[in-house]
């Protein structure tokens, strides 16, 4: 075990004045080019703390005499001339990139190919050299102006897909400014309705916008009339104790019924104005009957819009009930159409993680909240042509035990045709009652013919903890560098087992090589339960606090900034260990306050981009009986040093900032993903290979063709320079070990 690089250090010019002292006996020069050593590791970990990760590299590339013989630090600089290649390779990659992006965004646009050249825009601005110039460039300003125009006229031209598409693209345009993000919101409502009441309309709009993109036909939908199942036993009661909820306990103390009732309202119109759904509800093509209904849902947003004073609980119940009683009088839509309706609206003026759960809803919420779920242990998705797919079995499952293998198809569930199922109509339909029997038809790749797989469901325990490879006897290879005894690990959530898996990853760590230093992945870890992350945050930690909430609308002034202090209550197994942990803008929530509270007590380097800004508290309450429930936002998480992590609106700070910055762009992200998501299929280590290694110029070529690098194992990760911000990591926990003991 090796001492931590937190520690006290020493100025980097005495280091340098004594490694060029007078020849010293050679016992002596041993003895000081350790030590030197030793100090330039503390150095430089504590420049990496200050982000001055060049100056890291520079300290010891510059490092001469004695100290260069030491073989780590050797091992070192080789790895930072890999580093610098891969730089420069990706540096030159991003020129080419950027000049190709926007020649074509210039064509497209020129064509009057708005959306594409939205889109090359998006990439171009990804990895121009300067961002910000890149904005003010004229074709920007051209294209932007064009695109709002185009999707003002295909709104009006009920064209909500083209729409959709215009807004989404000029608000990742100008993400940073949050401009059309209303736009989107608004237009998505449109497109949501469709989804829910008229599938096939739909279905007709995403035809006619694909060969007008010059795409691929998409996948039919599943036309099946789900809508009057999804809304049963949705009722006006519910929706009234949600409002009250929200308005007595949300986080925010200015929610009130006024913006809650206005919200639900603008819903409702957004209702009538969607002529698509009158083959559903023929109703809503009689102008006669929809008029009086618009005109009352008109007046009575301006009356809430004057209203001087403050709307009470038993005011807004009146409205709520004459609202209902207007539409059985006019158009008469079913009541739970409204109620949901209205209900989506409200919330929709809350924070982006209040909501209802409906009815129906409720199974699957619940079975993501846990730690665990009943059914037949595998991965899926929809492939290209819309065929539902085996991603991976989870080890140790029915489907793992029945030979379930990665790319099989499933043909059918219970003998009902999987053709236009959405996944999540797969998953209810896989997962059951425990001890239950379901059959899946399973054809293989290769095959024509489909086989009859009955499983038996039973209790899936999610893994959280992943390490850096599978082994083909089983379990996880949690070493990214062996030679130095640097681990890996990637949380993938925060369960109710992770701590005690983190344990086992450790300690298993520990017992084979040993551990010197360890990367703890964050990255893509949307959060999960709270105690999870204090009992992680608990093992690298000795002393203080881990995280606070803060309630604003507590009546004591001291809860409102800390109504509850999370502290350590033990010292860490781990306190000691150098740690790097890596965040991205897909770590939220619990992982937030896991790396936030490391950076805090300065016990780690936090490397990557900042993250997500999820730092809010939610409560789940039972609404009418507990038939429905309701997710309502009502404290924040604080920091230790006071931050708040939410990124609350008009905020210009949220999340956690990285001590060390390392951008990625998107093509990054996606090469990475698709690498890491083929290196965790579990695979059937009798199965013969599915391919024969290709010769290297047959490599190349499909590395071209794909567009992607070919990766067999995980440390082509490293090897070929993919993954930016774990290659930062890892250089810095070798720099971390430059002059400690070997062993």
């Amino acid at each position: 075990m090796i001492h931590s690089p937190i520690r006290s250090s020493l100025t980097l010019a005495p280091v340098l004045v004594a490694m060029m002292m007078a020849p010293l006996a050679a016992q002596d020069v041993a003895a000081t080019s350790t030590i030197s050593l030793s100090n330039l590791s503390q150095q430089a970990w504590h420049l990496a703390e200050q982000g001055k990760l060049e100056e890291v590299w520079r300290t010891f590339e510059q490092a001469t005499g004695s100290a260069i013989q030491d073989p780590r630090l050797a091992s070192l600089k080789r790895d930072l001339n890999s580093m610098r290649e891969h730089q420069q390779r990706r540096r030159a990659d991003k020129q080419i990139a950027f000049a190709e992006n926007v020649e074509l965004m210039t064509e497209h646009l020129d064509d009057g190919k708005l959306a594409e050249a939205l889109a090359d825009a998006i990439f171009a601005h990804d990895v121009a050299e300067d961002p910000d110039q890149f904005m003010v460039d004229p074709r920007i300003q051209q294209l932007t102006r064009k695109s709002v125009k185009a999707a003002v006229e295909a709104e009006s031209a009920d064209d909500w897909l083209e729409a959709l598409t215009l807004y989404r693209r000029l608000d990742l345009l100008f993400s940073d400014q949050d401009i059309y993000a209303d736009r989107a919101k608004h237009v998505a409502m449109h497109v949501r309705l469709l989804r829910t009441y008229a599938p096939g309309e739909l279905y007709k709009l995403h035809v006619e916008h694909a060969k007008r993109h010059e795409e691929p036909e998409p996948r039919p939908y599943n036309l099946d009339d789900n809508w009057t199942t999804d809304l049963e036993n949705i009722n006006l009661t519910m929706l009234q104790q949600a409002l009250h909820q929200a308005v007595q306990t949300h986080v925010e103390s200015t929610t009130n019924y006024r913006q809650l009732l206005i919200g639900g309202i603008d819903a409702v119109q957004v209702l009538l104005q969607t002529p698509m759904l009158n083959a559903t509800f023929p109703v809503l093509g009689q102008p006669d009957r929809v008029k009086p209904f618009a005109d009352y849902l008109r007046t009575l947003e301006q009356e809430l819009q004057q209203h001087d004073g403050s709307i009470g609980h038993r005011q807004a119940r009146s409205h709520l009930a004459r609202l209902v009683d207007h539409n059985r009088q006019t158009i008469n839509l079913p009541d739970e159409v409204i109620v949901h309706q209205f209900g989506e609206g409200a919330f929709d003026t809350l924070d982006e993680y209040s909501a209802v759960i409906w009815p129906h809803q409720v199974p699957r919420f619940e079975r993501m909240t846990k730690g665990a779920f009943t059914g037949v242990g595998i991965q899926i998705m929809l492939s290209d042509d819309g065929q539902l797919t085996v991603v991976s079995p989870l080890e140790n499952t029915p489907a793992h035990r029945a030979g379930i293998q990665s790319g099989d198809m499933i043909m059918t569930i219970d003998e009902k045709t999987t053709a236009h199922i959405s996944l999540e109509q797969a998953v209810d339909q896989i997962a059951g009652p425990p001890r239950t029997t379901v059959v899946l038809g399973i054809q293989s790749k290769g095959d024509d013919q489909t086989r009859p797989v009955p499983l038996v469901r039973a209790r899936i325990h999610i893994i959280s903890v992943k390490g850096w490879e599978r082994r083909i006897e089983g379990g996880w290879n949690f070493y990214v560098d062996p030679d130095n005894q640097i681990g890996y690990v990637r949380l993938t959530s925060f369960g109710p087992d992770s701590a005690d898996e983190l344990d086992a990853a450790i300690e298993q760590l520990k017992n084979e090589r040993g551990l010197n230093g360890l990367v703890l992945d964050l990255r893509y870890n949307p959060g999960g339960l709270l105690p999870a992350a204090i009992e992680i945050a608990d093992r690298f930690l000795d002393k203080g606090v881990i995280v606070s909430t803060q309630d604003p609308r507590s009546s004591r002034p001291a809860d409102r900034h800390s109504a509850s202090r999370l502290r350590t209550h033990r010292r860490g197994d781990g306190s000691t260990l150098p740690l790097v942990v890596l965040i991205n803008k897909g770590s939220a929530s619990a992982s937030e306050i896991v790396s936030g509270a490391l950076q805090d007590h300065r016990r780690a380097i936090i490397v990557g981009v900042r993250s997500y800004g999820k730092g809010s508290v939610q409560h789940v309450m039972p609404l009418n009986r507990q038939t429905a429930l309701m997710k309502l936002t009502k404290q924040y998480y604080m920091l230790p040093s006071g931050r708040i992590i939410h990124r609350r609106p008009g905020a210009d700070r949220w999340g956690i900032d990285p001590d060390v910055e390392v951008r990625v762009t998107d093509q990054q992200v996606v090469d990475l993903i698709k690498a890491r998501m083929d290196l965790d299929i579990l695979r059937d280590p009798n199965a013969p290979p599915e391919i024969a290694t290709p010769d290297p110029d047959e490599v190349a070529a499909d590395e071209t063709e794909d567009d992607h690098p070919i990766v067999e194992r995980a440390d082509d990760i490293l090897d070929k320079g993919l993954d930016p911000q774990l290659e930062a990591a890892v250089l810095l926990l070798k720099a971390a070990l430059v002059g400690e003991p070997h062993g």
